[in-house]
């Protein structure tokens, strides 16, 4: 979804493979879930800043996948 947050998502809609990507914004509440994948630069903005956005923008669900220390991705 990109680092748009709560204001204007843009949301990528492949119909195929080989269709270009639709990145139109989205209204927040036309959004049901965000899955964020944290780097190491942007661990404190997905864990605390986005979590906290996303919830005033009434989102329901926001997921985050995160790189465990033993190396597994994991989902919170």
């Amino acid at each position: 979804m990109g680092d748009t947050g709560p204001g204007g998502f843009s949301c990528a809609h492949p119909a195929s493979a080989t269709a270009p990507l639709d990145l139109t914004p989205t209204r927040p509440e036309h959004v049901l879930l965000v899955v964020e994948v944290v780097s190491p630069g942007s661990g404190t903005t997905d864990r605390i800043v986005k979590t906290d956005q996303y919830a005033k923008a009434g989102i329901p669900f926001y997921w985050r996948v995160e790189q465990s220390a033993g190396g597994l991705p994991i989902a919170c």
